[in-house]
């Protein structure tokens, strides 16, 4: 039961919009950082930020720190 529970966790990852948008622009350029990646997606810092919670929650990506940016 366990795998059909994680398996529409994760589509309901990707049935999310935005989500997907998210996702597909990380993919085209490898990295971005949060303010970039907001003005790309043409979202506020602040739900980007809720998104990307819940990716990197799901392990579908991972951040990076370099001084300031995320």
């Amino acid at each position: 039961m366990t795998n059909i529970s994680e398996a529409a966790a994760l589509l309901r990852m990707f049935s999310n919009a935005k989500r997907l948008l998210i996702l597909h622009e990380l993919m085209a350029v490898s990295e971005l950082s949060v303010g970039e990646l907001a003005e790309t997606v043409g979202v506020a810092q602040a739900s980007l930020s809720q998104h990307l919670t819940k990716l990197r929650a799901a392990n579908l990506l991972c951040a990076r720190r370099e001084g300031k940016h995320v």
